[in-house]
């Protein structure tokens, strides 16, 4: 247990650290020292801002060329559209046949025949659609069979094909 001479010790070592205590000088002293001061903190803002003009333009230049780029990959694309659609297009692939598989074309094509859709006929209007509906069930046009394609413009083994079409005949 401790003494009252211990506690007065005690509190006598406390008073006398709370007066030997240094004080605190600021960390800028005088109008000279704020100057410093606010002249480095102008310097830190127009630097910054110096940083930032820069790397605008950097950035604006890259974009730039960017552009540039993407300009130039178009065009090379609308090329290679355009080679493409005269590589595959009827000529280039009836000649292309011709050479190197021998296609020989007949001197007049037959007739190709196409299935229309059900109710585009001459005369098939909005009054003969709506009362045909009305009627209860499909319409004549509707129950017609397809039509199916007859013959070849163009054949890749003209020798078979002519067999083939000797036969149907």
């Amino acid at each position: 247990m401790r003494t009252t001479q211990q506690f007065k010790a005690l509190a006598a070592s406390c008073r006398c650290r709370d007066a030997t205590m240094a004080h605190r000088r600021p960390l800028v002293r005088g109008s000279a020292g704020r100057m410093l001061a606010c002249g480095a903190g102008v310097a830190l803002v127009i630097a910054s801002g110096v940083i930032v003009s820069s790397e605008v333009t950097r950035l604006r230049a890259r974009v730039g060329d960017l552009e540039d780029r993407k300009a130039c990959v178009e065009a090379e694309s609308a090329d290679l559209a355009r080679r493409w659609t005269e590589a595959t297009g009827p000529g280039a692939v009836i000649a292309r046949a011709e050479a190197e598989l021998g296609l020989v074309l007949p001197s007049q094509p037959d007739f190709v025949l196409v299935a229309a859709p059900a109710g585009t006929e001459r005369g098939d209007g909005f009054l003969a659609r709506v009362l045909g509906g009305l009627a209860g069930g499909p319409t004549a046009d509707a129950a017609q069979p397809p039509v199916f394609v007859s013959g070849r413009m163009v054949s890749l083994d003209p020798a078979a094909d002519d067999a083939a079409d000797g036969n149907r005949r």
